[in-house]
C-alpha cells in the first residue's frame, strides 16, 4: 500500500470509532460548570458542589460508546444558617447518570432519600458562581 492509501485507512478509523472525546475512559477527567452547580472529576472519584449541597463518587466514570455512563455515590442537601454540632444530616445514597458529548456533559442525579432527580447541564472548563444557602 500507498502511504496516502495508509493515511486514508487510519483517517477511516478514527472517524468509524466515534468521537474519542465521547468514549475514552478519561473524557470525563477534568472540571465541570454550570448554572449554580460545579463537578470535579479525576481519576480517583468526582466531587459535585452546588448551591446547597454536595455529592461524591469513589470512582472515575467511564462513558460507553455512546457517552453514556452510570454511578454510584452519594448526595447531601444543606440547610440556610449555621449547622448545629447534633445535626443529624447525612449523605444519602445517589445515583449519577450522565451523557457526554464534546465539552457538554448532561447530568442526572437521583437521590435515594428523596427520589427526586434533578438535571444538570454542564460545560468542561466553566467558571461557576455558587450561592451558598442563606
Amino acid at each position: 500500500m500507498t502511504a496516502v492509501t495508509d493515511t486514508m485507512l487510519a483517517m477511516l478509523a478514527v472517524a468509524a470509532a466515534g468521537s474519542p472525546s465521547s468514549s475514552q475512559p478519561n473524557a470525563l477527567i477534568g472540571r465541570w460548570g454550570g448554572d449554580h452547580v460545579t463537578l470535579s472529576i479525576s481519576a480517583e472519584g468526582g466531587h459535585l458542589k452546588l448551591d446547597c449541597g454536595a455529592g461524591d463518587f469513589a470512582a472515575l466514570p467511564v462513558p460507553n460508546k455512546h457517552g453514556k455512563f452510570r454511578i454510584a455515590g452519594t448526595l447531601q442537601f444543606y440547610r440556610s444558617g449555621p449547622t448545629r454540632a447534633d445535626s443529624n444530616s447525612v449523605a444519602a445514597a445517589a445515583v449519577y447518570k450522565g451523557h457526554i458529548e464534546g465539552d457538554r456533559l448532561t447530568l442526572d442525579v437521583t437521590s435515594s432519600k428523596t427520589r427526586d432527580t434533578t438535571h444538570y447541564s454542564l460545560v468542561r472548563n466553566r467558571p461557576t458562581k455558587l450561592v451558598r444557602c442563606m
